[in-house]
């Protein structure tokens, strides 16, 4: 990676060096050209050669196109384009940002954001796989361009070193800015370690800037892999499409930036507007096939009160299909009636700091199962602590009130009738052997004399059961945790209902 990026850099530096000799005469060009080239390619890690064909200029847009373009690196090709055109491209400042001789006394030579390069674009571009041998794989993009590059200096040299350093990359990140980046027909081949085939249709980025993304979009991706060991297998996955709208990653970047101890979470501080995903599909062979209509998911903007967010999920479906089962679990599926299983799920979720109070509706919803409604209200936390582990968080946050309805459309029976084939009984028998088990359950719950009765009329004629927890005053798992097994349900203000 960090190598890649560097001659990336070393990369840019050439294309500045010919964008500063386009208006020379031809010969005295290829002579600064050539001289130049030499001198970049010396500060690139050794044995790297930077090579090109034919340069055009048009004079009435200033736009230089380069033929041709390669880099290599120990006699192996590292990157290739067919054409590189260059419009508006600031030679002295690309050199400040990507030359480390530029940084006098580890300096950058200046701070403010300026544009870099008006509109770039490459066709044809080929980066071969470095891990395996010539011609193993490699990674091809038809086109791509970039419009209106902005960018300052880092603010350590961009060495080999730095480049290992997360700070640094974080750095760079919050470092550039630009309007659009496209890039069409993306292709990955790979022979080993597996047969790999990997195409993307289409790869698009909008409104950049120092950690913010205004809109990402990937369409029609397709993916093809084969395996022969331990037994042979295929898979075959397509997405339809993805989108991302206002991600703000300013503050992890910055937390990075500043070489401070990383958060518990990679997402700590991340915030997305809006999440789209549509017609995944991944088929096994053998084995199952995964698909998905749509998930959507959408949140209030950053800093409004109160916080709110949406998501929808539609279509999930697992489908057993040709995957290999071992007798008993073949019997239990076949007792249990289904070998296809969809589920949707609709969530909303409120957090009211004014309030004190958080809030989540979710229904879940298993075809030819059930449905299950959860309904969730919990404190908040202050000072908030990012860092903290998501169990101690979860045991330390207190309680309000939750109710968990569960719509039962045949869930029960089909998973009594599985529980029978594997102990070799009946689904009556079964129901029979819970008798004494919600007997000991209504010693748990005194508050609610009924609760043996209520489970035993849903678990025989499974309708709806619901489940509410009502505690007197607010109360986190932890202090349940800590309290006599026998008070629990009432700290929890627990109770069962049969419908």
């Amino acid at each position: 990676m960090q190598r890649r990026v560097l001659l990336g850099a070393g990369v840019a530096l050439v294309i500045a060096t010919l964008v500063g000799v386009k208006i020379a005469g031809h010969r005295q060009a290829a002579k600064v050209l050539d001289t130049d080239i030499d001198r970049i390619a010396a500060s690139l890690p050794p044995g790297t050669t930077v090579t090109h064909g034919a340069t055009n200029v048009n004079p009435i847009t200033g736009t230089l196109t380069i033929h041709n373009l390669a880099v290599s690196l120990g006699n192996k090709p590292f990157w290739s384009a067919e054409t590189v055109t260059i419009t508006g491209a600031d030679q002295q400042a690309l050199h400040d940002v990507f030359d480390a001789s530029a940084y006098k006394n580890g300096h950058p030579a200046w701070t403010a954001p300026r544009l870099l390069i008006a509109d770039a674009s490459a066709s044809n571009l080929r980066i071969p796989d470095q891990r395996t041998p010539p011609g193993d794989g490699d990674v091809r993009i038809k086109s791509l361009s970039l419009h209106q590059l902005r960018g300052r200096p880092f603010q350590s040299p961009p060495t080999r070193e730095a480049l290992r350093s997360s700070a640094f990359r974080a750095d760079a990140a919050l470092a550039f800015a630009f309007q659009n980046l496209d890039l069409h027909d993306i292709a990955l081949q790979a022979d080993a370690p597996k047969p790999t085939h990997l195409s993307i249709g289409a790869f698009t980025l909008r409104d950049y800037d120092a950690g913010h993304l205004g809109k990402a979009d990937l369409a029609h991706f397709a993916l093809d892999v084969s395996a022969d060991k331990p037994t042979p297998v295929t898979v075959h996955a397509t997405l339809e499409s993805i989108a991302l709208k206002d991600l703000n990653a300013v503050a992890p970047l910055k937390k990075l930036q500043l070489d401070q101890a990383p958060a518990r979470s990679a997402l700590a501080g991340l915030h997305i507007g809006a999440f789209q995903l549509g017609g995944l599909d991944i088929n096994i062979s053998p084995g199952p096939r995964i698909t998905l209509a749509s998930i959507e998911a959408h949140s209030s903007p950053q800093g409004a009160q109160p916080q709110t967010g949406e998501a929808t999920l539609q279509g999930l479906t697992l489908a057993l299909k040709d995957t290999p089962l071992g007798p008993t679990p073949a019997a239990l599926i076949a007792a249990f009636g289904m070998n296809t299983f969809t589920m949707d799920i609709a969530a909303k979720a409120t957090t009211d700091t004014a309030a004190n109070v958080s809030k989540i509706v979710e229904d879940i919803a298993l075809q030819n199962l059930g449905t299950l409604h959860l309904s969730l209200a919990v404190g908040l936390k202050f000072p908030a602590e990012p860092d903290q582990d998501p169990r101690a968080a979860l045991l330390t946050t207190p309680i309000d009130h939750a109710t968990l309805d569960w719509h039962d459309k045949g869930l029960v029976n089909r998973a009594f009738n599985a529980a029978a084939v594997q102990m070799h009984t009946t689904p009556d028998a079964i129901r029979a052997q819970l008798a004494m088990p919600l007997v000991a359950l209504g010693f748990m719950m005194p508050d609610q004399p009924d609760v043996a009765d209520q489970l035993t009329s849903f678990l025989t004629h499974p309708n709806t059961l619901t489940v509410t927890l009502d505690p007197p005053a607010p109360i986190t798992f932890a202090d349940i945790g800590k309290a006599p097994a026998d008070s629990r349900a009432h700290l929890l203000g627990a109770h069962i209902q049969a419908n």
